[in-house]
């Protein structure tokens, strides 16, 4: 059986989603230094397909599907003091209704970190 490939971050950052085509479901994110990446909307981290166009966000920066550099990971940047009130509104064993791994996503949303193929970054 061979081993299915993980996205490796090559570095993480913050910024401004610049755009969002719902229905396409690809968007770009706008880099605090103006850089931009495109996203598709798998890259969500909590689950949604969808992000509001101007929502601050954390992201992680990786090879693309097609040659070029995209946004994965992407979640809503906290504001200072906004992780413990959200970390305090999930809890990561109350799995009722939930997909198998679907909590600790929803855990680690909170605490605005990423899990790609079970492993944190």
């Amino acid at each position: 059986m061979s081993a299915v490939p993980q996205i490796v971050p090559l570095s993480d950052g913050r910024g401004v989603i610049a755009s969002f085509d719902d229905p396409r479901g690809i968007g770009v994110v706008r880099r605090d230094d103006g850089t931009e990446y495109p996203f598709h909307c798998t890259a969500i981290v909590d689950g949604t397909r969808s992000i509001t166009v101007g929502a601050d966000v954390s992201f992680s920066v990786a090879p693309g599907r097609v040659g070029r550099w995209e946004a994965v990971a992407i979640s809503a940047a906290a504001r200072e003091g906004e992780a413990v009130s959200r970390l305090r509104s999930v809890d990561p064993l109350d799995v009722d209704g939930l997909q198998h791994g679907e909590g600790l996503a929803k855990f680690c949303a909170a605490l605005g970190k990423s899990v790609l193929g079970g492993i944190e970054h």
